[in-house]
């Protein structure tokens, strides 16, 4: 029977399928990546208000990277020409103690033409992602913690978390404190932190060694 797109994720016993990474493709995306997060968090400093919501700030990621000649334009992945960006994307495996897989927020898929992946093994996301990209919207330190549960669990090549707060969110000091700790596991290969908040006005872009005043 064909896979319905609307049926819920599979358990982790499906048929993952773990594509090679063409050398160079993280090296040419990477920087593509960073730049974009670091200009959502611009926007977001000068005009909090500007997305209500989460799903909106998802939206605009993916503008942000889909607009770029690198990440732009459709890729191979097995029989399927695909765009490189999903939204939703179900983990390469349960995280948090659930029997299901859930969904990243976004990935960006790396082509692998050569790889037997059919149409089923796609829309069921059982093609591991290069990059996963999860983002919180006024929340306090358990989301953040949460997330970077999450991703390190997914074993995938590079991970980014974001995290913006408003002054109607979460109380942001332990937040800044897990940030800290963030930036410190990043030279370990730990998941890379993208930080913005407007009360107080503090930011880390991806790159700088600290959390600082935003400007």
């Amino acid at each position: 029977m064909d896979f319905r797109p609307d049926q819920p994720s599979a358990p982790a016993r499906g048929p993952r399928i773990v594509p090679t990474i063409a050398p160079g493709w993280f090296e040419k995306v990477l920087p593509v990546v960073e730049s974009a997060l670091n200009q959502l968090a611009e926007e977001f400093l000068a005009e909090p208000y500007r997305h209500r919501c989460e799903h909106s700030l998802h939206c605009e990621i993916y503008r942000l990277l889909t607009d770029t000649a690198e990440l732009g334009d459709t890729i191979k992945v097995g029989r399927e020409i695909v765009r490189p960006v999903q939204k939703e994307w179900p983990e390469t495996g349960p995280s948090g103690g659930r029997r299901r897989r859930g969904n990243y927020d976004l990935v960006v898929l790396a082509p692998c033409p050569d790889a037997e992946i059919d149409r089923n093994v796609f829309l069921r996301g059982h093609v591991p992602p290069g990059v996963v990209i999860e983002v919180g919207l006024d929340y306090g330190v358990k989301h953040l913690q949460q997330d970077r549960a999450k991703v390190r669990a997914s074993g995938v090549g590079a991970s980014y978390l974001v995290h913006l707060a408003r002054p109607t969110g979460g109380q942001q000091r332990a937040v800044e404190q897990e940030v800290t700790s963030l930036i410190t596991a990043e030279a370990s290969g730990g998941p890379k932190v993208l930080y913005a908040s407007t009360s107080p006005r503090r930011w880390r872009p991806l790159g700088a060694p600290q959390v600082t005043a935003a400007p």
